[in-house]
């Protein structure tokens, strides 16, 4: 997966990437099929670490394209595609692609009060081998590879209840 746009449009998450992450070939959130629960506008980005106070880490312009997230630190940028889909009660499944790409990448995502957002990156490490096994996702050179949403949304879940957020959007303007 191209990784300029990504890192550019949620640097945060671009650090997290020597992690193992959930990825697919194909878009497990059709067009047609993604929800808007954040609106378009500035954010600051803050890097979150497990009892430490949040890092700010940039900003990020969201505009809203053909019902997808276009992500950037400058409205100009290409930046990256982001399309989300509602996955339980206040908790979305987050597609992150460029154009072009040729493969997705999976994050976790809750609304906060005040327009902002919590991400969770999408690391199937957090998973045992048998539930990997159980759900049919492969590994393959640091990432598990999806082919449906039903295995992307078991495996957001495990990700969101066993591991702490690692990015927040705020508001900016």
């Amino acid at each position: 997966m191209a990784r300029r746009g990504l890192r550019a449009g949620l640097a945060g998450i671009a650090a997290l990437l020597v992690s193992a992450c959930l990825v697919s070939e194909a878009p497990l959130i059709l067009s047609g099929e993604g929800a808007a629960p954040l609106r378009a506008g500035d954010y600051e980005q803050y890097e979150l670490e497990d009892g430490d106070e949040p890092e700010f880490d940039g900003r990020a312009v969201v505009v809203i394209r053909d019902g997808d997230y276009l992500i950037a630190e400058d409205p100009d940028d290409e930046g990256s595609f982001m399309r989300l889909k509602q996955i339980g009660r206040g908790l979305y499944a987050a597609q992150v692609w460029e154009e072009g790409d040729d493969s997705y990448m999976y994050l976790a995502m809750r609304p906060q009060r005040g327009g902002g957002a919590l991400f969770w990156f999408g690391d199937c490490t957090v998973l045992t081998d048998a539930e990997r096994s159980d759900l049919g996702l492969t590994m393959d050179d640091r990432e598990c590879v999806l082919n449906s949403f039903s295995q992307l949304k078991a495996a957001l879940e495990i990700v969101v209840e066993r591991s702490s957020p690692m990015l927040e959007w705020r508001r900016a303007d």
